[in-house]
């Protein structure tokens, strides 16, 4: 009966002491299993995990449970020669009291359920096995199936031998005096010597030590202990074949050469759960496929980790994930033909880049997936097609996803969230990230509906923020993009764009892109479209107000209502309306405003809604207003005979409303003789100097007034300016 030991005993041997010595079990009286399968093909270099047999938790298995709800199954698909085990932490002194007994159900098969036992015995208290023990039974198996069958301790019928050199012992007392710890059992099932294969169908259920149950019930969870060197790896697939709903997965720091596959509601912890990716240090869980993965189109393997199910709820914490071809994590495919999981939660893993020629993505949600993408650091992903672009991370065709302290860098894409005609992605919310050093570092693209995109770090890409559109889908154009709080600083070519993509050509009609409310790199605000001299914005986004600190970005109190672009050198600056506060951010102390009775500037004491004043600054900088809670009403003030200084609020007159209350003196003379525009000092630009005596063709049609601007009036008779300011 003997079968190829060295090599099992090896594995076993690996398997219990990584478990004693490396990897915590949760607090619980009951200790939490090992599973594990070898494929032996090569019997002299097995590999994990085997295809051919499988073993783990069932619950309410048709032929009862002996005790509890729950009983280890094992089986095969085929006749095969590989094994499949149970190993559990103990720490128990064998003495000549001891009782151990586990029973076992065999249903069918070449092989009875009690086939061999191992004990691992620490006589030096280092918790490392110094002697190992396994038996079996002695003579042909009786052909018991259909029954609960018990193995104990004291069974005479029990063979004993020790590992490696399989020697005989004979007598069990010689380790049953009270000097060997027990640091480990393990249930172990396969073919007997010489056996070119075997089926299995058999039940574990309740190992006891001295009447304590450990394994018996699912505990809710599995380790996956440390590997050594020159031993096989222990399989994390195998603890996810093995593992019930709502099972809890512990992965030891090492080195997985497999593809995972999570196909129910479970969590995996690797050594670094808990831990964000950014900048972390210490001992890794690390995913590298060797083998191809399920939907291979290249030489390599498509996906690190992938996650379906249509009633999975998976959450994958703290691993790293490399050397795949198409995507590190994925969850949710239009392209699979397995059912999409239903809420992923995807946290503080390193998915390193893709080393494949297509729909390269580190990590994917899609196709009506939900969940979290949180902690993560992602780079090196590109794909350099016509019409497709590589991901740091994707969200496709999903919606109300949250993406919030990744760190994203080096990507053709950072983070991407892109709608189809048929599946939109709706109100997913993009926060807290980095996205650095990237062509796009943030983009909403296509059929995305209502994304919020706020608090990020959007550095050195070459475009910061960006929607886009496609030209093929132009009834599919992103909506309801907000983009606010974001740190945008450094972006090559543009801080925030908003276009159509064609192949041809780009287009200027995008989404009109709500972006107010960001930090640019300057208290002038942005580029571009807008005057300042921040990261540049084009055509069809709003970004006014603007950020005036970067410490805006954290501190209300920074915020404000209006934001106005200072020149370098003087600008003219109207508030608009009824001020609670104000700030001139890189201005000099004097602010001036002009005293029409006498004719000079004075520093400025009261700013009125429309009472301009002068600021400079020594290069370019920013004002901010913060309107009272009663700043719409009609305001006026007085202007003299000569020239004044008149601002322009917020109001929905036009221009000819707004002038002729002062165009005529109170005896019908001519009062309002000239208007004139400063534009090197005006916020707008705008220059001009207008006659206004020739009442009859009324105001000049190209007369456009701005408000925030500063305008200059010469009156041939004093009279009153009033103006009704609204929002």
């Amino acid at each position: 009966m003997k079968k190829i030991l060295s090599i099992l005993f090896a594995v076993v041997l690996v398997l219990s002491f990584s478990l004693v010595t490396a990897v915590p079990v949760a607090a619980s009286d009951t200790p939490n299993p090992t599973f594990a399968t070898l494929d032996m093909t090569d019997p002299t270099s097995p590999t994990t995990p085997s295809t051919e047999i499988s073993i783990g938790w069932e619950r309410d298995p048709v032929t009862g449970a002996f005790s509890g709800d729950d009983v280890i199954h094992v089986t095969t698909s085929v006749t095969t020669s590989d094994i499949a085990m149970v190993i559990v932490p103990t720490a128990f002194t064998l003495d000549i009291n001891t009782t151990i007994s586990y029973w076992g159900y065999t249903v069918g098969g070449d092989v009875k359920a009690l086939d061999e036992i191992y004990l691992f015995l620490d006589n030096t208290g280092d918790g490392a096995p110094d002697v190992t023990l396994l038996s079996h039974q002695k003579g042909p198996l009786p052909p018991l199936f259909g029954q609960w069958d018990e193995w104990t301790l004291g069974d005479e019928n029990n063979e004993w031998h020790t590992l490696p050199d399989y020697e005989e012992v004979l007598d069990i007392a010689t380790y049953t005096e009270g000097s060997y710890t027990v640091v480990a059992i393990a249930l172990t099932i396969g073919p007997p010597g010489g056996s070119t294969g075997v089926n299995v169908d058999v039940y574990f259920d309740q190992l006891t030590v001295d009447g304590v149950a450990l394994l018996d019930n699912d505990t809710g969870f599995i380790d996956v202990p440390l590997p050594l060197t020159g031993f096989p790896a222990p399989s994390i697939q195998d603890a996810i074949d093995a593992a019930l709903p709502s099972t809890t997965i512990i992965v030891a720091a090492g080195t997985y050469p497999e593809n995972i596959t999570i196909d129910r509601t479970l969590t995996l912890e690797g050594a670094q759960a808990g831990e964000n990716a950014r900048g972390r240090t210490g001992p890794e869980s690390i995913i590298n496929p060797q083998s191809l993965g399920i939907c291979d189109g290249d030489t390599g393997n498509d996906f690190g980790v992938l996650i379906y199910g249509a009633d999975t709820i998976a959450t994958f914490d703290g691993f790293t994930v490399e050397n795949y071809h198409r995507v590190g994590i994925l969850a949710g495919s239009f392209t699979l033909a397995e059912e999409d999981p239903s809420v992923v939660h995807i946290l503080n893993n390193i998915v390193s880049e893709p080393i494949g020629q297509h729909n390269n993505n580190c990590i994917q949600i899609g196709h009506g997936t939900t969940g979290t993408i949180i902690g993560n650091e992602v780079f090196g992903a590109f794909l350099e097609t016509p019409d497709y672009s590589g991901s740091g991370i994707l969200v496709a065709g999903s919606s109300d996803v949250l993406v919030s302290n990744n760190y994203v860098h080096d990507c053709e894409g950072g983070i991407q969230i892109m709608g189809t005609p048929t599946v939109p992605a709706e109100n997913n919310l993009i926060e807290n990230n980095l996205a650095e050093g990237n062509e796009s570092g943030i983009v909403a693209q296509q059929n995305s509906i209502d994304t919020i995109i706020r608090y990020n770090d959007a550095l050195n890409n070459d475009i910061g923020i960006e929607s886009v559109g496609w030209i093929g889908w132009p009834d599919y154009l992103p909506s309801g993009t907000e983009i606010h709080f974001n740190n945008i600083v450094g972006n090559a070519d543009y801080g925030v764009k908003s276009s159509v993509w064609d192949e041809e050509a780009e287009a200027a009609d995008g989404e009109q892109v709500d972006a107010t409310n960001n930090w640019w790199d300057s208290a002038s605000g942005p580029g571009g479209e807008g005057r300042g001299s921040g990261d540049t914005v084009s055509a069809n986004v709003v970004y006014e107000p603007w950020l005036l600190t970067e410490g805006a970005l954290t501190d209300v109190n920074l915020r404000y209502d209006k934001t106005v672009a200072l020149n370098s050198g003087w600008t003219i600056v109207s508030p608009g309306a009824e001020l609670e506060s104000w700030v001139a951010v890189d201005a000099e102390d004097l602010v001036l405003a002009y005293d029409a009775v006498a004719g000079a500037f004075v520093e400025a004491t009261n700013l009125g809604p429309i009472t301009p004043m002068f600021i400079k600054t020594e290069a370019s900088g920013g004002i901010g207003f913060n309107y009272a809670d009663d700043s719409q009403g009609m305001f006026t003030t007085n202007l003299e005979a000569g020239w004044n200084l008149i601002g322009i609020p917020e109001t929905v007159a036009d221009v000819d409303a707004i002038l002729s209350p002062i165009r005529l003196g109170v005896n019908n003379e001519v009062a309002l003789a000239t208007l004139a525009s400063q534009g090197n000092y005006n916020p707008s630009g705008e220059t001009f100097y207008e006659s206004m005596l020739n009442i009859s063709e009324g105001v000049p049609g190209e007369v456009v007034l701005h408000p925030n601007d500063g305008y200059w009036a010469y009156m041939n008779v004093a009279k009153e300016f009033g103006v009704v300011v609204v929002e």
